[in-house]
């Protein structure tokens, strides 16, 4: 069977700089288009499998061919590790990121400005909203839509967007008039999207179809 630096790469979502790096400081021979003998390969399996993956005591981990130092293990983890959910505070995940290293932003914040003013009439709501937040809470903490913080929010989308890629931004009613223009200090906007929702679901009684 023929083994690649790819194949170590993939299997253990390692970036190929720190192979290559690897495979030089030791001096192992590697073939035309990256190939290993079956002990080179072993080799790299053994020190990578056994290395502690942590830098500065904090777990690493690869997305996209980039390392990124988080405080805890992903919440979900495909087997392949395609595809990874981290709990974090959306700022401060953004902060890990290397520059222009993400090719497309899909995000729907938390926005708390609605919820804030919003009437709910005879809808239910489980839990109290003051005690959002708190360890005790049904409410989970939401993003603080102000000014200053949605535009240190949308800067570091922008700093870690590859260079003409695209952020989709979803709005309710009362953030599209609020904070909508404060898109345009950041990004160059290009349209606003209106989505059907047809079948609305949670939040039926104050949300609405489009």
């Amino acid at each position: 069977m023929v083994y690649t630096m790819q194949d170590v790469q993939e299997q253990l979502s390692i970036v190929s700089e720190d192979i290559e790096e690897y495979v030089r400081e030791n001096k192992i021979k590697v073939g035309k288009g990256g190939t290993l003998s079956t002990k080179a390969y072993q080799t790299l399996l053994d020190f990578y499998s056994a290395e502690k993956n942590i830098i500065n005591e904090k777990p690493v981990y690869v997305l996209n061919g980039n390392k990124i130092n988080v405080k805890t293990k992903p919440f979900f983890e495909s087997d392949n590790q395609r595809v990874s959910i981290f709990h974090d505070d959306a700022i401060n995940f953004l902060k890990k990121l290397p520059p222009a290293s993400v090719d497309i932003i899909i995000t729907d914040p938390a926005y708390s400005g609605m919820n804030q003013k919003l009437k709910l009439g005879s809808g239910k709501i489980i839990g109290k909203y003051s005690d959002a937040g708190q360890s005790h809470a049904k409410w989970f903490e939401e993003f603080h839509d102000t000014e200053e913080n949605y535009k240190a929010f949308l800067k570091e989308c922008y700093r870690v967007l590859k260079n003409n890629r695209h952020i989709y931004i979803m709005f309710d009613s009362y953030s599209l008039l609020t904070l909508a223009p404060v898109v345009r200090d950041v990004f160059e906007v290009k349209n606003l999207l209106c989505w059907d929702k047809i079948n609305i679901g949670l939040g039926h009684y104050f949300r609405r179809k489009t």
